[in-house]
């Protein structure tokens, strides 16, 4: 453990953290084979960013923990490993535009995280982002949806983003400035927090408001009529 100072390193190996605290000051690069394990209790603070390569793996033991200040892009093929925890504040990204992401262990979105999920079809982990925990997750920070490719979704589709054992918190906000829909449909994110899935529905005309306005003003109206009613009973 101590502190680690580079421009970019670029790990075709292992890096191996234990016992205390590590400091890795610049970008990493986990090329495919490379392990960045972090065991024995220990924390690895990671302040640049961090690109995971397909086939390879950054593993958190037990009682460990990883934190990521940078952006980190965990390419589709690359395993988070171990029951340890893995804290993002800066940036996180899955996947090959899109893809498949996740972690074994526990994992933290913090206040300063922004999630990037992209949608472009309607397979999860091939047609749009998909991000799987196997232990806790904590929601924080914003999430970010954009369209690609020219895809439009529909009314009725929806998007399994997120999969948990645990869950807690939640998005302090959701940006959907890059996932503009077609006239007359909203994003729905009732779900999001029950079983991780964003959806597409129909905006009601404004006809149906009215209609909609209409029958509860009527509603309103007839059980104040039997209130009063009820008020001028004269007593027996």
């Amino acid at each position: 453990f101590g502190t680690l100072r580079s421009t970019v390193v670029h790990n075709a190996g292992q890096m191996q953290f234990s016992g205390g605290n590590a400091q890795v000051h610049g970008s990493v690069n986990n090329l495919a084979g490379a392990a960045i394990v972090v065991s024995g209790g220990g924390v690895g603070s990671f302040y640049g960013n961090v690109q995971a390569q397909a086939g390879s793996e950054i593993r958190v033991s037990a009682g460990s923990a990883a934190v990521f200040f940078g952006n980190v892009s965990q390419a589709s093929g690359a395993a988070f490993n171990g029951t340890g925890s893995f804290h993002f504040e800066g940036g996180l990204s899955v996947g090959n535009s899109p893809g498949l992401g996740g972690a074994q262990g526990d994992v933290l979105f913090g206040s300063g995280n922004l999630y990037r999920a992209e949608i472009g079809g309607l397979a999860g982990g091939t047609g749009y982002d998909r991000f799987v925990v196997g232990g806790a997750l904590g929601f924080g920070g914003a999430l970010q949806l954009s369209l690609l490719d020219g895809f439009e979704p529909a009314a009725g589709q929806r998007f399994d983003l997120f999969d948990w054992a645990l869950r807690s918190g939640q998005f302090a906000r959701i940006d959907f400035s890059a996932a503009t829909l077609a006239d007359g449909l909203r994003w729905d994110t009732s779900r999001l927090y029950s079983d991780g899935s964003v959806g597409v529905t129909a905006v009601p005309e404004p006809g149906a408001w009215a209609l909609m306005a209409g029958g509860l003003l009527a509603l309103h109206l007839r059980l104040r009529r039997a209130a009063v009613a009820r008020l001028c009973r004269p007593l027996a």
